[in-house]
């Protein structure tokens, strides 16, 4: 189980499922929630899991239906949820630039790049990873999503593309489906903000503020497979993933706008995405599927 490349899924209940995660698109907290399901007393301690949770197996107990069959397989579903790429490429910068400048106090070049530029400033970084795509490729927290598997067809069925922008319209359906109806209520102390679909940030460490969930609807946390609340993305409530559409201003600048939608040009096509105009919320610039 890992982002960027697809990996099947038993849940609790037994049924598969065939699903695509992103890095910098929530993949942590969705893989935290598929472990947990599972085995929640790995949890116990919050955050200490989340790390150890990419590229972790399940529980030997659980045995997911091979890969290959389930490409095969046309009634196995397919679930890929991706997110924006102005609001993702900002937020890998912030998670993984500026959040290891802050902990080690030295600039840090990217990992998959160790004699690179030290990305100083968030315009050197986009310059690199525009003008670098064959290293930018090494790393799926920067390489573009169309070129993982969100962008490969998952065999006789195509993906369910779960847009994070619009996350109101599908959660429950996928929590129900992938049987973590159980889990998603608590355990997620470790994420620190949420925000509301009108923008509001509710910020300081979630454990303070009662934020048990990733996700809350107008019925709360709770999801009930069998009474759905049918909550609209306008009220709900969601972990921040490093708050990037809150300080797209403060980072972008039009020209730098205009140069991540001609490299993301592979994405917006892929998951109907439209290029970002520099001012406007990021949130609404999807197209519709039909």
């Amino acid at each position: 189980m890992r982002a960027g490349s697809a990996f099947t899924y038993v849940s609790p209940a037994g049924n598969h499922a065939l699903i695509c995660l992103t890095a910098k698109a929530g993949s942590s907290a969705w893989l935290f929630a598929l472990h947990m399901a599972h085995d929640e007393r790995r949890f116990r301690n919050g955050s200490r899991f989340l790390i150890k949770a990419h590229n972790k197996r399940l529980p030997d107990a659980v045995v997911p239906m091979p890969i290959a069959r389930a490409y095969a397989t046309r009634n196995v579903p397919r679930f890929a949820i991706v997110r924006h790429p102005i609001t993702r490429l900002l937020s890998g910068w912030l998670g993984k630039v500026v959040a290891s400048h802050d902990r080690t106090r030295r600039a840090l070049p990217l990992q998959f790049v160790p004699h690179g530029p030290l990305n100083k400033t968030f315009a050197a970084f986009v310059a690199h990873v525009v003008g670098q795509p064959g290293l930018v490729r090494r790393n799926g927290h920067f390489n573009l999503q169309s070129a993982q598997c969100a962008g490969t067809r998952p065999g006789v069925r195509p993906w369910r593309v779960l847009r994070a922008e619009e996350v109101g319209a599908w959660y429950e359906d996928v929590v129900c489906a992938l049987g973590l109806d159980g889990v998603v209520g608590r355990g997620w102390e470790s994420f620190a903000t949420t925000r509301l679909a009108s923008g509001v940030v509710r910020s300081g460490r979630a454990r303070g503020r009662g934020q048990a969930c990733m996700v809350r609807t107008a019925c709360g946390c709770r999801v009930d497979c069998a009474r759905r609340c049918n909550a609209s993305f306008g009220g709900v409530e969601h972990v921040s993933f490093n708050d990037a559409r809150s300080h797209v201003a403060r980072y972008y600048t039009p020209r730098l706008a205009k140069q991540v939608n001609r490299w993301a040009a592979r994405d917006y096509a892929a998951f109907r995405y439209a290029p970002w105009t520099f001012g406007t919320d990021v949130a609404l610039a999807v197209r519709p599927w039909s």
